[in-house]
């Protein structure tokens, strides 16, 4: 059994319900610095995958290439025998 998204919400705002202000300005804080920290993290990986990903489009362009001609000259065959 998960948790779906509105349960984990009610949980959300019942401690913040149950916390004192204080400890909602630090949860506010932690929140926000943790968000800030994963995004940093995903602009890193989105960085460091940049050069891999440009390595597989130009390795597989050859490939596009080649299956797009194939299909063609199969689909010109295919027209031939109905005719």
């Amino acid at each position: 059994m998960s948790i779906g998204i509105s349960e984990l919400l009610l949980i959300l705002v019942l401690v913040l319900l149950l916390m004192k202000p204080e400890k909602m300005k630090e949860f506010a804080r932690k929140a926000g610095e943790a968000f800030r920290s994963f995004k940093e993290a995903k602009e890193d990986v989105e960085e460091a995958a940049q050069p891999v990903k440009e390595a597989v489009d130009e390795a597989v362009a050859p490939v596009k290439e080649a299956a797009e001609e194939f299909k063609e000259s199969v689909s010109k065959t295919d027209n031939k025998t109905k005719d």
